[in-house]
């Protein structure tokens, strides 16, 4: 009787710590982190360093991915589209990487996307484990939305939806 007992115990504590596991996995990968734009070390590809009052009185749609990843790749002829659309509207977008920089170098080479490019150190400190990611600042650098996963970001839908979270809507 106490070997049973002590088996659904184990048993219960091997489901506990699987459920907490699973939660712990979703919060790492599913949950958006909160980022603060202003405190980001974010540098040109050039090593310029890059300080956020540059953007001020924009809004900042902001897509942290990696070149190995296949949706990344697959969603940045949607961000050239989205950039050159937003624009006029106060809004820039930019990809933002913490791999080295000579391979963002050779990817904006081969790909000619007339994005901005920025490389930060780490963007698993940022709290980013799965790409891409992206956020929506607002002028004032408060978050109006933001996303894990790819985006149709060109798509008329998506345009006015960002018009209208980056305008406090």
């Amino acid at each position: 009787a106490e070997q049973v007992i002590m088996s659904k115990i184990i048993a219960a504590v091997v489901v506990l710590a699987g459920i907490g596991y699973g939660i712990h996995l979703h919060i790492k990968y599913r949950v958006p982190p909160k980022i603060n734009p202003i405190g980001m070390e974010l540098t040109e590809l050039d090593g310029t360093f890059v300080d956020w009052s540059e953007f001020e009185g924009k809004a900042v749609l902001v897509n942290y991915w990696q070149t190995w990843c296949p949706p990344c790749r697959e969603e940045m002829p949607d961000l050239e589209a989205a950039n050159k659309a937003l624009a006029p509207h106060g809004i820039e977008v930019i990809v933002v990487s913490d791999e080295p920089i000579e391979k963002l170098n050779r990817f904006r080479s081969k790909f000619n996307y007339s994005l901005r490019y920025l490389h930060t150190e780490s963007l698993a400190e940022l709290g980013i484990h799965t790409y891409p990611t992206t956020f929506l600042f607002r002028a004032d650098g408060s978050t109006a939305w933001n996303k894990i996963g790819p985006e149709e970001w060109a798509s008329p839908e998506m345009l006015e939806k960002l018009k209208s979270l980056a305008a406090g809507a």
